[in-house]
């Protein structure tokens, strides 16, 4: 059962949707001890080059529409569903 009452929602900003990025592990990491920097621009080497782009230069704005969707699409649990050999069954 999925709980949610939560009423205090809200989709992240810029600096909470890059450490979600790394905290999920969508992007691999340029090193392993990037996850107790505090700094998002820490490891981003590997990432995408639009996405470096948007982090190294402050584009708070693309940065947090990339950040709203992901919230949503993380809140809809796509992605989430693993399927088992009694769902593929037809």
């Amino acid at each position: 059962m999925l709980d949610r009452t939560n009423v205090d929602i809200k989709p992240w900003d810029a600096n909470e949707a890059v450490r979600e990025l790394h905290r999920k592990g969508y992007y691999p990491r340029s090193s392993r001890n990037v996850a107790a920097s505090s700094d998002v621009t820490e490891g981003i080497s590997r990432w995408p080059v639009i996405l470096r782009r948007c982090i190294e230069g402050g584009a708070t704005l693309a940065l947090s529409s990339f950040g709203a969707t992901l919230f949503y699409l993380q809140r809809s649990l796509v992605g989430e569903f693993q399927a088992t050999t009694t769902d593929l069954v037809c």
